[in-house]
């Protein structure tokens, strides 16, 4: 119910608040690189937690289900969100895996330059698939703002769900 969503809500942005401040404000936090990428975690974690509620008024009411805007503003920013932890959990492992099989090179990949180029194409992957739904959507023909009668097919389930291997 809306006792537990609240809970849910509050869990999420203050986690992954303090996960941000405490890196931000640490010095010794900031040193170690592969902090970075828990810090891109956190603000696409910080990201969903944020548009829950945006989400969840579609519950709440039939109006926004008949505005093409906010029905794709739905899909774009809840993708937006989960798109970009998944990525950014890919990409943690993928720094995970180099430090396991290449400990004595590790310090070799892991400079500043690395990790930023590596976030960086993340959340470039990540707009590019959030933002499918703006050019590609069958709005006019659906009756409300299911992501089943919105996104095409195609769309749907190559796209929307590849990040999250369903």
């Amino acid at each position: 119910s809306w006792i537990v969503e609240g809970f849910i809500f509050i869990a999420i942005v203050l986690g992954n608040a303090l996960t941000i401040m405490a890196i931000v404000w640490s010095r010794r936090l900031r040193s170690v690189m592969s902090n970075y990428f828990i810090l891109s975690l956190a603000a696409s974690d910080l990201l969903v937690g944020l548009t829950l509620p945006y989400h969840l008024a579609f519950y709440m009411t039939d109006t926004l289900h008949h505005k093409k805007f906010f029905c794709i503003l739905r899909f774009v920013v809840v993708n937006l969100g989960c798109t970009g932890s998944v990525y950014s959990l890919i990409a943690i492992a993928i720094d995970r895996y180099i430090a396991i099989v290449y400990p004595l090179s590790y310090n070799v990949y892991a400079t500043h330059r690395y990790v930023l180029l590596t976030i960086v194409i993340t959340w470039i992957c990540t707009l590019s698939t959030s933002l499918i739904p703006i050019y590609w959507n069958n709005f006019e023909s659906s009756r409300r703002c299911i992501i089943d009668e919105v996104l095409p097919r195609y769309c749907h389930s190559n796209f929307y769900h590849l990040p999250f291997l369903h």
